[in-house]
């Protein structure tokens, strides 16, 4: 069921709704690397629409409010409809692996005038974390965490923003898990 968008200059902060101590809740992780995470993530996402990147994710796309954001969420639909009958069977010629949904999204996208706005989400994340030192043992709770961070962003994504970006839903009629509360 889709909910209601809130108009984008009513929507609110990521980081108000979304706090450390929910998100190791629902990635049910200890507390520890939660705060570090969410700055870290809130921070790289800003940092890329403030360069007019649109992010593109499994089940979110993120940037400025403009056509091009709305393109890609609609790419983001088709790939997981194509995805769901099993229409591909193309793999990464690097690591023979199958592509994943914002790989897929960039590709089908690459031809279009404004190609080169759009970035692969969980790349650019990593990419922006690199300097922030992590022990071993964290590398687990981390991707909990960021893939969390995720799916959280993409159940609220009708009523927040991150920075000037909004972020809209991109997951299927029907696919909305919701998460699971623990009191």
């Amino acid at each position: 069921m889709r909910h209601r968008t809130t108009p984008f200059a009513e929507r609110m902060p990521m980081r108000r709704p979304i706090t450390p101590d929910l998100l190791a809740a629902a990635a049910r992780q200890s507390i520890r690397l939660a705060p570090q995470v969410l700055e870290s993530w809130c921070c790289a996402v800003e940092a890329a629409t403030d360069l007019d990147h649109v992010l593109v994710f499994d089940e979110c796309v993120i940037g400025r409010p403009r056509p091009l954001l709305l393109e890609a969420a609609w790419h983001v639909r088709a790939v997981r409809r194509a995805d769901a009958r099993d229409e591909f069977g193309d793999l990464d010629e690097e690591t023979d692996a199958p592509l994943t949904v914002p790989e897929r999204v960039l590709r089908l996208m690459a031809e279009g005038q404004e190609a080169h706005h759009l970035r692969d989400g969980s790349v650019e994340i990593r990419r922006a974390s690199r300097p922030v030192s992590y022990g071993r043992d964290d590398w687990l709770p981390l991707i909990h965490l960021t893939l969390t961070l995720e799916r959280l962003a993409a159940e609220l994504a009708g009523s927040i923003r991150i920075g000037s970006a909004a972020v809209i839903d991109a997951r299927l009629p029907g696919e909305e898990r919701g998460l699971w509360w623990a009191a």
